[in-house]
């Protein structure tokens, strides 16, 4: 089994003064980090650190073998340990 690594991913801060919540965006299958565009836009200028992320095997993120949940999960604690901070939201959506 692999060990999990960080993944790749991006942060997009907010153009006014942060309100010291970040949200994490987890994208479906197939998906990428990309595809979060429309609700970067929004979120951002609503005063939200964004935090969107390419899954493990996914976007510019190393194939893990095998690709499991689990392994996902724990490079999702990687992310979340290095980038998170007080508050925290996780949003995705399908996997």
């Amino acid at each position: 089994m692999t060990v999990p690594q960080l993944p790749d991913y991006a942060v997009h801060h907010p153009s006014g003064i942060a309100n010291g919540i970040s949200i994490f965006l987890l994208h479906g299958a197939f998906g990428a980090k990309e595809y979060w565009r429309s609700q970067l836009q929004a979120l951002t200028g609503a005063g939200y650190r964004v935090v969107s992320w390419d899954a493990p095997g996914y976007g510019l993120s190393v194939l893990p073998q095998p690709l499991t949940i689990d392994h996902c999960a724990s490079a999702l604690a990687l992310l979340l340990d290095k980038e998170g901070g007080k508050c925290n939201v996780v949003m995705g959506h399908s996997m």
